[in-house]
């Protein structure tokens, strides 16, 4: 029981130290709105498509994949540490411990990597000129794509919904 305690402590106390959030406004293609997102007012610009650029767009060392990915390391490096401990009765301890933690920092890492990979998506980074002459850039998923000299409208995201480009 001891030792259960122990690496459940271990595993949460190093997953939260690998752990970078996906923003909470994310919601998806720039056609999709969040429930949140519904009955807001928000500021829109005129402008037009001055560049584009094709990017990936993709969960960089998501919580959901390092966690997973620690908890599965945490579990299989205590068990190859348990194994370890029964040839050498000697450091029966340590075997566990440093089999658990190596466990969770390799699984967190790949846990993290594979998120990462699995939610990747084709973006676009458009560069639009504002009807006031300023440029801004704005980057979203290639779900919907704009062609340079089209005019648009820039939905802007200051109340806290995602900024977005939207078609003329």
């Amino acid at each position: 029981m001891k030792n259960i305690i122990i690496t459940s402590v271990i595993t949460i106390s190093l997953s939260a130290c690998t752990v970078n959030m996906v923003p909470s406004n994310y919601s998806g293609p720039s056609s999709t709105y969040n429930t949140v997102d519904t009955g807001k007012i928000n500021t829109v610009k005129e402008g037009v498509i001055t560049s584009t650029r094709p990017v990936k767009i993709a969960t960089q060392n998501g919580s959901i994949g390092t966690i997973a990915g620690a908890v599965a390391g945490g579990t299989a490096g205590n068990e190859i540490g348990k194994s370890i401990a029964q040839k050498h009765k000697k450091h029966k301890n340590t075997a566990k411990v440093l089999g658990t933690t190596a466990g969770i920092l390799l699984g967190g890492y790949l846990g993290g990597k594979t998120q990462e990979t699995l939610s990747a998506s084709d973006g676009i980074e458009y560069i639009v000129k504002l009807s006031n002459g300023e440029l801004i850039t704005l980057t979203q998923t290639a779900d919907t794509v704009y062609s340079v000299g089209q005019s648009v409208y820039i939905m802007d995201g200051s109340n806290g919904s995602r900024a977005r480009i939207i078609a003329k």
